[in-house]
């Protein structure tokens, strides 16, 4: 009987964690590919349309070897969300959109994966700037 019952717990908790996974709409579980296999190998690119949200599309770029170049989204045709570059399968830059506009951290990284600058927006203006040395010492930084 205690089986059972841990058994159905287990499974109401899969449920609920599966269900909120799906809230996030921006999940790669919530989109479909809408580029061809041709398409896609000729122009180095996938592009996927939400099923959550009917203006939301995400691309995914990669280099000629077929690693990942970047991933990005779009919302009526404007960046929208997390944006990633990448380089030798590490992450060289990330940073968030709304409705085209930069906002929040925007970070780029040297190659041992320390930040090389890490620019601040708010509403596509810079408000901070820092940049680094490989071994994470500053070597300028301003506000404006």
């Amino acid at each position: 009987m205690k089986t059972r019952i841990f058994g159905i717990i287990i499974f109401i908790i899969s449920l609920a964690s599966c269900s909120q996974k799906n809230k996030n709409e921006y999940d790669i579980v919530n989109f479909n590919r809408v580029t061809s296999e041709k398409d896609s190998l000729k122009e180095m690119r996938v592009i996927y349309e939400s099923n959550v949200i009917q203006s939301l599309k995400m691309i995914r770029t990669y280099y000629n070897d077929g690693s990942l170049l970047g991933i990005g989204y779009f919302r009526n045709q404007k960046r929208d969300g997390l944006w990633q570059h990448f380089l030798n399968s590490k992450v060289a830059f990330e940073g968030a959109f709304l409705n085209g506009k930069k906002v929040g951290l925007h970070k780029y990284y040297h190659s041992n994966g320390k930040p090389s600058m890490i620019e601040e927006y708010n509403n596509d203006k810079i408000i901070n700037k820092s940049e680094y040395l490989e071994d994470g010492s500053v070597i300028y930084s301003k506000k404006y």
